[in-house]
């Protein structure tokens, strides 16, 4: 590994005085490649194609907390013949719910595109059934937002589904008395093991709780 380059906390818009996680993507339009990071007070996209020289592309404004992270959805727009990037931003901050943020200005803009408000509070997202290296969906399967820690429900995780990712619509909850989730994982089982699963459903879903 070689370091390449900086970008100090006093840069970004606000100087935070501190940053909680990142997530990098690949935009498959173009495949110049970002950081999304979430600061203490927002999240900002780098554009780190040429890693020795990150550019800062934008930022959208979230209530201060000291901890904030997101993940990526890239959705393919078949009228415009071009890929769409959305990020889903969660926060410890009272009130803040879930910021959606529109990356398909890339790579000139971002912009805040919706947030969702079913919940004050969460601590980490995560979408089921991507594939890492793109955030794209996985073939023949439906991505889901997975949100834990919130206030609800004694921070049990929350599953919604992101048909339109600019309005994710309630899918599902944990069953009564499951308790906090922290983080999460999941994965898509395809091979003999599925016959342990609800129904014998092939493919199964599994949330790591």
């Amino acid at each position: 590994l070689d370091f390449a380059a900086q970008v100090p906390l006093a840069q970004f818009p606000g100087q935070p005085t501190s940053a909680s996680n990142l997530w990098g993507f690949v935009d498959l339009n173009d495949n110049r490649e970002y950081v999304v990071i979430g600061l203490r007070n927002g999240t900002a996209v780098v554009d780190v194609t040429d890693a020795n020289n990150p550019r800062q592309v934008g930022s959208v404004p979230g209530a201060a907390s000291a901890w904030r992270e997101v993940k990526l959805l890239q959705v393919r727009d078949v009228a415009a013949n071009r890929w769409r990037t959305y990020g889903y931003v969660t926060t410890e901050a009272a009130g803040s719910g879930v910021q959606i943020l529109d990356l398909s200005g890339l790579p000139t803009s971002i912009t805040l595109g919706a947030t969702l408000q079913d919940t004050s509070t969460q601590h980490t997202p995560y979408i089921s059934n991507i594939d890492y290296a793109t955030n794209g969906a996985l073939p023949g399967t439906a991505p889901h937002l997975y949100l834990a820690g919130s206030n609800l429900a004694g921070g049990a995780w929350r599953a919604y589904s992101l048909a339109n990712p600019l309005a994710p619509q309630l899918a599902g909850t944990a069953p009564v008395g499951a308790g906090y989730m922290h983080d999460s994982v999941g994965l898509l089982i395809t091979d003999v093991r599925a016959s342990q699963c609800t129904g014998a459903r092939n493919p199964c879903e599994v949330l790591v709780d």
